[in-house]
C-alpha cells in the first residue's frame, strides 16, 4: 500500500503539470519578420504594470514614414500583420495571444495564455530576404474553410471582399504600379526609401530592418552588386 501511494505521488505531477508558456521574446523573434511597410518594423510592445502575461502594442514613434505614409495607414496595416504572425507563432507553441483595443488611448492590449497547439502556416516569410510588398501579385486558390474564417472577422469598419474578377485584378495591378512609380519619382518619398536601404550583410546585421536588395538578385550576384553600390553610391535619380 505504501509503495502504491509512493508511485501515485510520482505520477500525479506528470498528469497535472502545467505546460510552460513561451516568452514574449520568443514570440516576437518570429513575428518581427511579418510583412510591413518599408520593413521599418514599426511595432512596439510595452509593459502592462503587474501583468507579465500582457503587453501593449503601439506604433514605434521612432520608425515612421512621414513622407510615404503620413496618415500611418500602411503602418497600421503592418501592426495587423505583426499581430497575425504573433498569433500563429503562439498557437504553434501551444499557447494563444488574444487582444482587445484600449479605447482610452487606441492601444492594443495583448494577453498570452495556454491554448491548443496549431502548426503555423507555411512557408514562414522572412521580411529581409523574401519579397513582401511591391511585387506583382498572383492568384491564390483558397479553401472554403479559410474564406469563411476570414469573412467571420469582418466588422462594421473593416470588411472582407474577395477579388475574383480579372478586370478588377488588372485594375489593382495598375494602381500598384502607378503608386510605385509615383513613390520613386517624387523626391521626398524616394529619399525616404533611400534612407531605409541597407547595403551589405554587415549593415543588415547592424540594422536588421529596412529595405534590402536581397529579394531582387541571385545570391551569386548580390555581393558584387552591393559592393558596387557601396563603393559608387547612386544618385537619388539613379536609385
Amino acid at each position: 500500500m505504501k509503495l502504491s501511494l509512493a508511485l501515485l505521488g510520482l505520477l500525479v505531477p506528470a498528469f497535472f503539470v502545467t505546460a510552460e508558456l513561451p516568452s514574449w521574446s520568443e514570440l516576437v523573434d518570429r513575428a518581427r519578420w511579418a510583412a510591413n511597410a518599408h520593413n521599418v518594423q514599426s511595432w512596439k510592445l510595452v509593459e502592462v504594470s503587474g501583468r507579465p502575461d500582457q503587453k501593449r502594442l503601439i506604433v514605434d514613434p521612432t520608425r515612421l514614414l512621414p513622407e510615404t505614409d503620413p496618415p500611418q495607414r500602411q503602418l497600421t496595416i503592418s501592426l495587423g500583420a505583426f499581430l497575425a504572425v504573433l498569433e500563429d507563432e503562439a498557437a504553434d507553441r501551444g499557447a494563444s495571444v488574444t487582444w482587445v483595443q484600449d479605447k482610452a488611448d487606441s492601444g492594443i492590449v495583448l494577453t498570452l495564455a495556454e491554448g491548443p497547439r496549431v502548426p503555423r502556416p507555411q512557408p514562414v516569410v522572412d521580411a529581409l530576404t523574401a519579397p513582401t510588398v511591391k511585387y506583382r501579385t498572383t492568384a491564390l486558390r483558397l479553401d472554403e474553410a479559410f474564406r469563411r474564417s476570414q469573412e467571420a472577422q469582418a466588422t462594421d469598419t473593416v470588411g472582407v471582399r474577395w477579388l475574383t474578377d480579372p478586370t478588377e485584378s488588372e485594375a489593382v495591378q495598375s494602381w500598384a504600379k502607378a503608386a510605385f512609380n509615383l513613390e520613386m519619382d517624387l523626391p521626398r518619398t524616394r529619399d525616404e526609401s533611400i534612407r531605409y536601404t541597407r547595403y551589405g550583410e554587415a549593415a543588415r546585421k547592424t540594422l536588421p530592418w529596412g529595405i534590402t536588395l536581397v529579394p531582387n538578385f541571385p545570391d551569386g550576384n548580390l555581393f558584387w552588386i552591393e559592393t558596387l553600390a557601396s563603393l559608387f553610391p547612386q544618385s537619388p535619380q539613379e536609385y
